[in-house]
């Protein structure tokens, strides 16, 4: 099935497998029939670097754009300025690369009507050059002025939204807010529906405390925050429930989505459950972008070994503009 929508590809960090993944991509049926909606934005050194080691048989077309796109050939927007690396050893000089590749896909993705995968990086090399940056979905909020964003992540047996994403635990709470909390039911709920085209979706919430604070004894946020912003969604026809204390909101999951308050509150769950497909989305910005949902993965980078899986999948999502 062909792609409805183009897709600018942005692949990380070149010393991890985000390049390895997307090279190995291209051997999935679906992806090599839609060659012609992909554009990789990218210095041509880094594709050319494991071409020899990765096996595609495809050539590179250095192209101006999405207006000129080839069936039989990687598709190419060339960003020059990528320092020498090391398959395994990230190159701190890399950063202003890695950070001008992210740009050009968020400058195309809007000029163009189309939808941006990612590749993953490493969020401590970007932050020694950019003090502000915290992580892939706050920089993408940043730079496209969007309102609210909400980190979700999916595979075929659950999808999880995340109120926060990198912060440390003992900040968490402060963020668990009624208006943070309100704004992300909502974007998770538009998200569901226009991306996963699901017509009323049915949202969960986790408490934030153990066991949704045993009626105030171990934290009264679930009393005088989560369940009164919850019961205001419902009178307003949000199909949400909740809090649920989450040691057991896993177990039987008849929701559309279930929204954590914390980063590990949730994703040690959906990766056990699928490691190799879950993708990670961003809902709330002018357009849809997907990501892998594994690191840079350092350790085996020089022994290209990865499993692009992940990579297949966030391709597929952006490309349908949907979740299939």
């Amino acid at each position: 099935m062909k792609f409805n929508r183009k897709v600018a590809v942005t692949l990380g960090d070149p010393s991890g497998i985000g390049p390895e993944v997307f090279l190995k991509s291209l051997g999935n049926k679906t992806i090599k029939e839609n060659l012609e909606s992909i554009l990789v934005v990218s210095d041509p050194i880094v594709l050319k670097k494991l071409s020899g080691d990765i096996s595609h048989n495809l050539k590179l077309h250095d192209s101006n754009g999405f207006s000129n796109l080839k069936a039989d050939s990687i598709n190419l927007f060339s960003i020059k300025g990528c320092r020498d690396y090391n398959l395994g050893s990230p190159n701190q000089e890399n950063a202003n690369y890695i950070l001008s590749c992210i740009d050009k896909g968020i400058e195309m993705c809007i000029n163009d009507n189309a939808n941006l995968v990612t590749g993953p990086i490493n969020k401590l090399q970007i932050a020694n050059y950019d003090k502000n940056f915290n992580d892939h979905t706050s920089y993408l909020k940043t730079t496209t002025k969007a309102d609210n964003v909400l980190m979700v992540l999916t595979n075929p047996k659950l999808t999880v939204g995340l109120l926060t994403t990198h912060l440390p635990l003992k900040e968490v709470a402060d963020q668990v807010t009624k208006s943070n909390l309100t704004n992300a039911i909502k974007t998770f709920e538009q998200g569901l529906c226009d991306y996963f085209h699901i017509k009323k979706p049915k949202i969960a919430v986790l408490g934030l405390n153990p066991h949704c604070g045993e009626g105030g004894k171990f934290g009264n946020e679930e009393i005088e925050i989560l369940s009164p912003a919850i019961n205001e969604l419902r009178l307003q026809g949000f199909g949400v429930e909740g809090p649920f204390s989450a040691d057991t909101a896993f177990l039987d999951n008849n929701f559309d989505g279930i929204l954590a308050m914390y980063h590990d509150q949730a994703l040690p769950v959906i990766k056990t459950l699928d490691f190799s497909t879950t993708v990670n989305v961003t809902f709330g910005l002018p357009f849809l972008r997907t990501s892998v949902d594994h690191g840079t993965a350092y350790d085996i980078s020089n022994k290209l070994i990865a499993n692009p899986a992940s990579m297949v999948e966030a391709l597929k999502i952006a490309g349908y503009g949907k979740k299939i």
